[in-house]
């Protein structure tokens, strides 16, 4: 057998008498540690070592004036039972410190942060510090809502209790006295809302209770609540005429779309004599159902509606009118459902126009057209937008229609046909209908406003085909041009953003500049935000700027390319700088733009008394609201909003200012209180962006005189 070269034989080892001292010591030491039992082969060990003393406490809770404090330090390690002491800084006047529990206790008599650190020694005195401590002493639990506005029969009603002090979040209860029986309390916002039934006063008594960790802080206050008769029609003579309307929005339930357009005849004493209403949503399409209602507006042009069918069932709307003509008639009104006080109804917001009964024909549907709708696909949480052209002749035939659609960010389109027809309805209302044919094309209905305006909507069930609606707008043109787009105009855009899935919502407005000739740029706002059920998030971004290249057809399609040639949007024209937008992305926005006049702007151009309406939503925690706005020229806009959020609550009268700084090219940024941004089109036209509250998605509002 072969060996190993670097070792001796066997029998070439030493005789062990040989063997050094040095090894046979350490030989006698190896058996003595056998002999003990400390060898590991005979199932011993080391003994364990103590743990290192630490102090495990990293944060105090917080404490509240007027409650008995109580917090147990906490440490590990060591040897033996611990003493207590403080390390640096000192404790609150009000508190003590055990030094045997490591205990502080006491009772807070004044709001104040203390900061201090804790040292904790063992009994083989190794010390310990906390890293510094803070004690947060909250002020007292109080109400601070003292009394409660009136509300009126009929009239929806909406008030937030408040609280100030204590340790948030709060819980709010009804703990004695006469409850009204139309009213609800919830106990996580302190929202008392409902609709009156009966003229009365109700006393009653509301208790606020905290999240303080050991027990719950609470407070009481008495509160009156008086109810009267239906407010005074003292504005009523300015809603007078025939009205066509759309309305979109989101349904509880479901989380689908509905829409709803139609047309109405106001007799300026409260009364609407007659209405024809087309609706489309989870319930499947109701086509032209009458109506009869009754309305009432005050003083400040605010007011409510109800439309009854005979058929059965209602809706109550909240409405703002305005751009009063000569005869004082309000040709314009906005609108938002105000009847969604469970988790069952439905919310959304939209435009009433004042129409012209000499268009109430089918060649009025007659020529060159743009339009844009906008909607969900074949479930909820998706988006669809279209945007295309048509022209139609005196027949109601169209051979030339071309639409672009993004559908969940994936573009489709192309040509499509249809035939649009008159009915019994025609005449009274303006009711017209269309059969489409073709690429992504639904068949809708539509409702004349003007022979420049039409209000459209799909008419195909929402399961198997989506649900969209929207504006039809006469072009001023057959042949449009890359001269078509010269100069500057105002923008806004609603959509989804990349987190769609947590109903994430997108909105924009700002400045596009064109140059006549293929390049444009843009300086946008944007604000994107969600809504879960357990936290909101919101990011407002801007401006923003960017450059563009464009190509347009004759028919007014407009392709915009980025900086690396990618499709980024479509857009149709309705008139020079003025037309349809529409996303090519996943968030599939969908606006309009149309050409700034008036300036340079400053804050004196912010001036006069507005009224408000709110952009359709694209996603379900959006909220809506129509309501009035006035400023002097110092930059302050002061708002009362009907309004109606993601919590199914409808708020009425709800006050709102605003504080902004407005610049030369009319952008207006808010600077005192919620972040927001506004544009000026013109003196008498603004649009507004507003970031989310905690109840809801970014929104976008048109204030107009």
């Amino acid at each position: 057998m072969m060996r190993h070269n670097s070792g001796p034989d066997n029998d070439q080892w030493p005789a062990k008498a040989a063997w050094p001292l040095q090894a046979l010591t350490l030989l006698f030491a190896l058996v003595a540690i056998g002999c003990n039992g400390n060898s590991s082969r005979q199932g011993g060990g080391p003994n364990p070592a103590t743990p290192a003393l630490a102090v495990t406490t990293v944060a105090l809770s917080p404490a509240e004036v007027g409650l008995a404090y109580s917090f147990t330090l906490q440490a590990s390690g060591g040897k033996g039972s611990y003493t207590w002491s403080v390390s640096s800084g000192s404790l609150p006047a009000w508190a003590s410190l055990d030094a045997a529990t490591g205990a502080i206790t006491g009772m807070p008599d004044a709001d104040a942060i203390t900061n201090f650190s804790i040292k904790v020694t063992d009994e083989d005195e190794h010390v310990s510090a906390s890293p510094t401590l803070s004690l947060v002493v909250n002020p007292a639990l109080a109400i601070s809502t003292t009394s409660l506005p009136d509300g009126a029969i009929g009239v929806p009603y909406g008030t937030r209790l408040a609280a100030t002090g204590g340790i948030a979040p709060y819980s709010w209860a009804l703990s004695g006295g006469s409850w009204p029986g139309w009213a609800n309390l919830d106990s996580t916002t302190g929202i008392i809302h409902g609709i009156p039934d009966s003229a009365d006063t109700s006393t009653f008594t509301v208790e606020v209770t905290d999240n303080l960790t050991a027990h719950g802080a609470s407070d009481t206050q008495e509160l009156s609540l008086s109810i009267a008769a239906a407010p005074g029609q003292v504005s009523n003579p300015s809603l007078s005429g025939s009205y066509a309307f759309l309305l979109q929005g989101f349904d509880d339930a479901t989380g689908s779309q509905f829409a709803i357009a139609g047309s109405f005849t106001a007799d300026g004493r409260g009364n609407v004599t007659s209405g024809l209403v087309d609706s489309n949503g989870p319930g499947g399409y109701l086509p032209a159902v009458p109506f009869t209602g009754t309305y009432s507006l005050g003083s400040d042009n605010r007011g409510l509606a109800t439309f009854t069918s005979p058929e059965g069932g209602s809706i109550k709307l909240a409405l703002a009118v305005g751009s009063l003509n000569s005869d004082n008639i309000a040709t314009k009104a906005s609108l938002i459902k105000f009847d969604d006080t469970g988790g069952d109804g439905q919310r959304g917001s939209g435009f009433a126009y004042r129409q012209e009964p000499g268009a109430f024909n089918l060649s009025s549907a007659a020529g060159p057209h743009a339009f844009e709708f906008v909607g969900q696909g074949k479930g909820p949480g998706s988006r669809i937008a279209l945007a295309g052209a048509f022209t139609a002749d005196e027949s109601g035939n169209v051979t030339s229609g071309q639409v672009d659609a993004n559908v969940g960010g994936i573009m489709a389109g192309g040509n499509f046909t249809a035939t649009i027809s008159a009915d019994s309805h025609t005449a009274s209302f303006g009711r017209l209908t269309a059969s489409s044919t073709g690429a992504s094309m639904p068949s809708f209905v539509a409702y004349v406003v003007a022979r420049d305006r039409l209000l459209a909507l799909s008419v195909d069930p929402e399961a198997t085909w989506g649900l969209v609606a929207g504006d039809v707008l006469a072009q001023a043109s057959t042949s449009f041009s890359l001269a078509s787009l010269q100069g500057t105009a105002v923008a806004y855009s609603a959509g989804l953003s990349p987190m769609f899935y947590l109903q994430d919502s997108s909105a924009s407005v700002g400045l596009w500049t064109f140059n006549g000739a293929g390049s444009a740029s843009s300086r946008l706002d944007w604000t994107e935000g969600w809504m879960a059920a357990w936290q909101g998030w919101f990011e407002t971004l801007g401006p923003m700027a960017a450059s563009w290249r464009y190509s347009v057809s004759p028919n007014g399609r407009v392709s915009l390319t980025d900086a690396d040639g990618q499709l980024a949007a479509i857009d149709y024209l309705v008139d020079a700088n003025k037309g349809f937008s529409m996303s090519a992305d996943g968030e599939s926005t969908a606006g309009f733009f149309e050409p700034q006049m008036g300036g340079p702007f400053s804050n004196a151009v912010l001036f006069g008394n507005y009224f408000l309406g709110t952009v359709a939503p694209a996603v379900t925690c959006s909220a809506v609201a129509s309501g009035t706005g006035a400023s002097v020229g110092d930059g302050t806009l002061s708002l009362t909003l009907d309004r109606s959020d993601a919590s199914s609550l409808v708020l009425g009268g709800q006050s709102a200012s605003l504080n902004f700084a407005i610049n030369a090219t009319g952008r207006g940024l808010e600077i005192s209180s919620s972040p927001g941004v506004l544009y000026f089109v013109s003196p008498t036209r603004i649009l507004l962006v507003t970031d989310p509250s905690e109840e809801d998605c970014p929104r976008i509002s048109i204030l107009e005189q």
